[in-house]
């Protein structure tokens, strides 16, 4: 056996003995550890106390046999109390570790036999906070889960146990361990590295054991700008059943869906404006920022303006737009360089949102205290601000009935980025692929009946779509609430739908170029410019212009994308309310 056979032999025997329990196994082996101890010196006081000659063999001998019930009746039963404990402890030591083994084992093999004839379940591998917020969230909602990891916390082991997900320890690379797991018989595998290689590894490693229809292969990259450029180049690589995704970006969504910018909607005739304030500068502000332009577009012709408040604000917005350079031409950034748990920093903030405004704050601070006493530092809204608060707080769900009753004035929610990005919907695009694929059958259906000329890479089956396109798809997926709300609609399930108002011409000539705003914003943070003839390779196109300057034909497009809606969300078993 060679050295790299026996590193992975000793990192599945950890793995191993991190699934059944490391604490029980290292009691049994204290105490028999303990037992042998003070057996033998138990031994070594008698002999010397009776004038017994002895060799240092004999006394270890004679207390290994206490667990087999074997004691020297020449010695008599007039013996040290410590040696008579230990007589009577040591058979019970051994007892109790064959019957916790052998428990243990059963269950493992049962586990296992389970597996024989599992089917359509999730796979997730690699094991950690956001896999337990999963597969809670899955085996809510009757799931089966299945995990793979080679080592875990014992406290995320402890979480997945009791929810009832299968565990398996194992090297989440090793195909030997996903045919074992049955990943060619899941309907989905979830991978969670702990790391952005080893996530990219493993999910290799499912698509090239995958049957040619399932399992979807979801992969987490913490990177966005990693992210960009393995999507962008990975074109005929992987199939198109592997799909990548940020957990930064993955929380925002979740964040944004359930805490709109425009709140409760901004119509087409509407005064107010949207501000977004970030007090923070993690990853997940990011993420917030950059998903903000891309959907804060809203009917009344505005734009979300953001706002970055945090000790070194203009250091952090400078590294975001060298990360993304347009975001600037999107919509307006502001940076307050101030401590935000002050209420005069809250005050620079807030000075610039012009009432009517509807404001939403959200602080993601890496020091908890921070972030509390940051809430706590807001002061009333001004006259015309209708302000809105959220706090992440993971996992501190006393804080989030508790801390809400200190607002004055606003709204104040706590909320949790990683229970609230991981479930299943979100991380599976259940409803969002379903809008998103939709709309782009509407689009291929709106290209043969209009003059645009076909051909080009967005004009491709949804299966066949580069990256880019089913991102701007999502997108535009994701962007159907506001325009719901711009006609005071809520997005609700198929059964608690009501027939919608009919849409007049107005209605639909101002979604229409609220639409494509948006997709401006889109595809100038994707990098295209204007130019006189549309050239997909040097991402150049005529369209880059006010909606009012565009062809009929074009407006038309986005016409349709507006009188489609009803029908989008049908597919998706949702439906609009009043």
């Amino acid at each position: 056996m060679g050295i790299r056979e026996v590193q992975s032999a000793m990192r599945t025997f950890r793995g191993a003995a991190r699934v059944t329990h490391p604490a029980q196994w290292l009691t049994a082996l204290i105490a028999a550890l303990l037992v042998v101890v003070f057996g033998y010196l138990g031994f070594v006081r008698l002999f010397e106390a009776r004038g017994i000659a002895w060799d240092p063999i004999e006394p270890l001998f004679l207390a290994v046999s206490l667990f087999f019930a074997k004691f020297p009746q020449e010695l008599g039963h007039d013996l040290p109390l410590d040696l008579q404990i230990v007589r009577f402890a040591a058979p019970w030591v051994l007892a109790y570790s064959i019957i916790w083994a052998f428990v243990r084992a059963s269950l493992w093999k049962l586990a296992h036999f389970r597996l024989l004839l599992i089917r359509g379940h999730v796979l997730i591998l690699g094991l950690n906070e956001r896999t337990v917020a999963l597969a809670r969230d899955l085996r809510a909602r009757g799931r089966r889960v299945v995990i793979v990891d080679e080592t875990a916390s014992e406290e995320h082991l402890t979480a997945c146990r009791e929810s009832g997900a299968l565990l398996i320890a194992g090297l989440a690379t090793s195909p030997r361990v996903l045919r074992f797991a049955k990943s060619s018989r899941a309907s989905d595998v979830v991978v969670l590295g702990d790391s952005d290689s080893a996530t990219l590894e493993a999910a290799l490693a499912v698509d090239a054991l995958a049957g040619a229809d399932r399992p979807v292969i979801h992969a987490a990259l913490g990177s966005l700008p990693l992210l960009a450029r393995v999507a962008a180049a990975r074109e005929g690589e992987l199939s198109s059943r592997v799909r990548l995704f940020s957990d930064d970006m993955l929380a925002a969504r979740a964040i944004l869906d359930q805490h709109p910018l425009d709140h409760d909607g901004i119509a087409p005739d509407s005064p107010l404006r949207a501000y977004l304030v970030l007090a923070g500068t993690t990853d997940l502000a990011a993420s917030l920022s950059s998903l903000a332009a891309r959907i804060g577009h809203f009917a009344n012709g505005t734009s979300v303006s953001v706002c970055i408040l945090a000790p070194r604000a203009g250091d952090t917005l400078d590294h975001w737009l060298r990360i993304e350079p347009r975001l600037g031409q999107v919509v307006e950034f502001r940076a307050v360089d101030a401590d935000p748990s002050t209420p005069a920093a809250w005050e620079s903030a807030l000075a610039a949102a012009r009432a009517p405004a509807l404001v939403s704050i959200f602080i993601d601070q890496p020091d908890e205290s921070l972030a509390l006493a940051s809430a706590l530092a807001i002061p009333s809204p001004p006259e015309g601000l209708r302000l809105r608060a959220a706090l992440m707080l993971r996992d501190r769900p006393r804080l989030s009935t508790r801390l809400p009753q200190v607002a004055a004035g606003f709204r104040l929610e706590v909320i949790d980025p990683l229970r609230l990005a991981f479930t299943e919907p979100n991380v599976m695009l259940g409803g969002l692929d379903t809008i998103a694929r939709a709309a782009h059958e509407h689009y291929l259906d709106a290209i043969r009946e209009t003059a645009v000329a076909p051909g080009q890479p967005s004009h491709r089956p949804w299966d066949l779509l580069p990256w880019e396109f089913k991102v701007a798809n999502r997108l535009q997926a994701a962007h159907v609430g506001v325009k719901a709300r711009a006609l005071g609609l809520t997005i609700v399930p198929a059964r608690d739908a009501s027939a919608g108002p009919a849409l007049d011409a107005a209605d639909i000539e101002a979604l229409a170029a609220c639409e494509h705003r948006r997709w401006i914003a889109d595809k100038t943070l994707a990098g295209w410019t204007a130019g006189p003839v549309k050239d997909t390779a040097a991402r150049v196109t005529p369209y880059l212009c006010d909606y009012a300057s565009l062809p009929d034909d074009v407006k038309e497009l986005d016409r349709r994308t507006v009188r489609s809606i009803p029908d989008l969300l049908a597919r998706a078993g949702l439906g609009l309310k009043r």
